[in-house]
């Protein structure tokens, strides 16, 4: 398992190499984006502060027992939940204070995998908000793309709701419903577009420009220190403090 001393460590190389830019390249979904601008506009006609948050991320089964061979080292914590911590990171502009995880092990180890099926955390933040993320990467084949990703936010006097369920396309035929992931990467007249290229493109205009980076590792170092930190709380069974 990954962990928070080896990304310190890292840290210190890439600064040294001059290297500061992370891909976190699900900032950049669009459902997201959206969501960060209401957000931020909402604010400004005085919707008060996050009071709470709710973000679920899950994959099919498949990508861990079939898509990844290196599953059984991981879990859907650091490879989904850290995105989901960044999110709350970035939306919220707080910090993580304190952890609380729940999980099960079923699934996975009937696969012969000893990893989480199924992980939910509750994170308290510095000013006094909580979120719960959910993340797993056992849902059925049947579904009908390979993840799902959902989000609420309760704010003091607006409720935000987001889905990336159908992500804009559904297509139904005799055997199966799917939702392709239309926005991922995209090319037109031989120019690459969307969330899964944007990072790279925003990482090189600010090479070029001179501008500030985005995302830097300190970012990174935030969501490895939640991550491990939700697994100490899974393996004690009780609350851990980042402070």
């Amino acid at each position: 398992m990954f962990l928070v001393s080896l990304a310190e460590g890292f840290i210190h190389l890439f600064q040294a190499a001059g290297i500061i830019f992370l891909d976190m390249m699900t900032g950049l979904i669009p459902m997201l984006i959206c969501l960060l601008l209401a957000i931020n506009f909402l604010m400004k006609l005085e919707a008060g502060r996050i009071l709470r948050g709710h973000i679920s991320m899950d994959d099919v089964i498949s990508v861990p027992t079939e898509w990844l061979d290196w599953a059984g080292a991981s879990s859907p914590v650091w490879f989904l939940g850290s995105h989901c911590f960044d999110l709350v990171r970035h939306l919220s502009g707080q910090e993580v204070v304190s952890v609380y995880a729940v999980g099960q092990k079923r699934l996975m180890v009937e696969c012969g995998l000893d990893t989480f099926d199924s992980v939910q955390s509750l994170l308290t933040m510095a000013d006094g908000s909580s979120w719960v993320m959910e993340n797993s990467w056992v849902l059925p084949e049947g579904f009908p793309k390979d993840n799902d990703g959902r989000i609420d936010i309760l704010c003091k006097a607006t409720y935000i709701r987001s889905t990336s369920q159908h992500r804009g396309l559904e297509i139904t035929t005799p055997g199966m419903t799917l939702t392709p992931n239309s926005y991922f990467i995209n090319y037109r007249n031989g120019v690459a577009s969307g969330f899964g290229i944007d990072s790279i493109n925003d990482f090189v205009r600010a090479v070029i420009h001179k501008a500030p980076y985005p995302v830097t590792a300190v970012d990174g170092l935030a969501v490895s220190r939640i991550c491990e930190a939700v697994h100490q709380s899974l393996d004690s069974q009780k609350p851990m403090s980042l402070k």
